[in-house]
């Protein structure tokens, strides 16, 4: 049912809002796991609610919608979350890095850091050269390296917590959803109207066989 398969999505989204840089990957794939057994559950109960609300006649263009807009939703909603993700990274930076490192480094440097320096063996080998040589600089760069870690992480959270507020509305939503008896292949038929009937169409001179003529 849509209420549970929500619920299951709901308790997920709630599960990744409470993990930080210290939960193990066993805790990522459980809170994963639910979060897509949810979706799994809601999405095709979701297209069969709406093609049993439309008559059998219009069942194509009622399914062809429902897929439309759910292209153009993970759409758009994949384009708003990337871009409420770099501006809360890029908040982040720059509220959690320390004074000390962003005086050490350039600025065309400080302006080029993003979350690529925390998965990127290059791009951290390039800010690491930035910071020079000696112990004072590999503590700034793992000062940095550390801030950027906690402004992630406080980005990622916060993408979870709007993802558990739209799938807690949603759940709230489905409550309200009226309950329709899932439609038979007989009603199916009969809100079709019953199977015209062909009426056969005179014969004319010209489709009728020609008779051989009598001899005399």
């Amino acid at each position: 049912s849509p209420v549970l398969g929500l619920s299951l999505l709901t308790l997920g989204m709630f599960l990744l809002t409470r993990m930080s840089q210290d939960s193990s990957n066993a805790i990522l794939v459980r809170n994963m796991v639910i979060s897509g057994v949810g979706m799994g559950m809601t999405m095709p109960t979701f297209t069969l609610a709406v093609q049993n609300a439309f008559p059998q006649s219009q069942l194509g263009v009622v399914t062809s919608s429902v897929q439309f807009f759910r292209s153009i939703g993970a759409t758009v909603g994949l384009a708003v979350m990337g871009g409420l993700l770099t501006s809360r990274l890029r908040t982040g930076i720059e509220r959690d890095v320390p004074a000390e490192v962003t005086n050490a480094l350039p600025a065309s440097a400080l302006d080029s850091i993003n979350a690529q320096a925390l998965a990127n063996p290059e791009e951290q080998e390039r800010i690491r050269a930035a910071f020079g040589e000696g112990a004072e600089a590999e503590r700034l760069f793992n000062l940095l390296i550390n801030s950027l870690q906690n402004a992630l992480e406080s980005a990622i959270v916060q993408l979870f917590v709007i993802g558990f507020a739209i799938s807690l509305l949603a759940l709230f939503l489905v409550l309200f959803l009226p309950e329709h008896k899932l439609r038979k292949r007989e009603q199916a038929r009969s809100e079709d109207g019953p199977p015209r009937e062909t009426t056969p169409e005179p014969a004319t001179p010209s489709s009728l066989p020609a008779t051989p003529a009598r001899r005399s």
